[in-house]
């Protein structure tokens, strides 16, 4: 069995993977042959101008006008400054895996790829919306990981909508992919313990780094289960779709991080328990 990686730079969640489970799923006969990684070349050329078109797509998924999309987009990204992801460094950029650098996952050089290297599936770490005419083309199944139930919500941004609900988790979820978001039949889940440090941006950025080596096992899993014919299929029941959160929404759940007791990271732990 040959798989394909699919991932957004700097590809963290995937580098991750291979940096952990390469030699594991090699000897049980899964080959890794492939990392295509997305620049999104149409963001890099005209920032507005891809700014703007993702403003009019959550305008109508939210049933807004696209001035309200705007701000709504500005006033979750002021709550999100200054808790950018410090980024696995240790990680080796030289996966030994063959790469792809490309301007889009939604185009034939990408089709072609994952044809010549064989593979018979392709995981989606951390990337954009793969098109219906892409899917089409590529003829062989495709997972993806999703942060949350999509029972719950399918869509993002990812953890809000669990703070926003004052829930204690999420449910990292691999699923298969279908042209509708996040409607695929679920493959394997796990919850994932909400790290909550008083800021808003710093809880998200927290949980989903402390998520990542948890998303590796979940794709390991289900690979392995795919390669012996043991997948377990389960019926999505497509939870509302969300995308960026209305300027009351964003406000009211950084006053639930405020108020929230802060959760000890995974290395403060190990420090007190090191000093007993």
């Amino acid at each position: 069995m040959k798989i394909a990686l699919f991932a957004g730079q700097p590809a963290t969640i995937a580098r991750l993977f291979i940096a952990r489970h390469r030699t594991v799923l090699a000897n049980a006969g899964v080959q890794i042959s492939l990392l295509v990684v997305d620049e999104n070349a149409s963001k890099q050329k005209s920032f507005f101008g891809h700014a703007w078109k993702i403003c009019r797509r959550q305008a109508r998924i939210s049933n807004c006008s696209n001035l309200t999309s705007l701000l709504r987009i500005v006033a979750y990204k002021a709550a999100m400054r200054g808790s950018a992801p410090s980024g696995n460094n240790w990680i080796n950029s030289d996966s030994g895996v063959d790469e792809l650098l490309v301007p889009t996952l939604n185009s034939q050089s990408v089709i072609n790829a994952v044809r010549q290297h064989g593979c018979d599936l392709v995981c989606l770490m951390g990337t954009r919306i793969l098109t219906r005419n892409t899917l089409n083309h590529l003829k062989i199944p495709v997972i993806n990981i999703h942060s949350s139930d999509p029972a719950f919500v399918r869509g993002g941004p990812p953890v809000f909508w669990e703070i926003l609900a004052n829930r204690d988790s999420i449910v990292l979820t691999v699923h298969e992919v279908l042209p509708e978001l996040d409607a695929g039949h679920i493959l394997m889940q796990k919850k994932e313990m909400i790290q909550y440090c008083g800021s808003l941006g710093k809880t998200i950025v927290r949980t989903m780094q402390a998520a990542e080596p948890h998303v590796t096992d979940l794709f390991r899993n289900v690979i392995l289960n795919m390669k012996n014919g043991r997948s377990q299929h389960i019926p999505n029941s497509k939870g509302p779709l969300r995308v960026t959160p209305s300027v009351r929404d964003t406000l009211k759940a950084i006053r639930i991080c405020r108020r929230r007791p802060v959760v000890p990271s995974e290395s403060s732990r190990l420090i007190e328990k090191a000093n007993g």
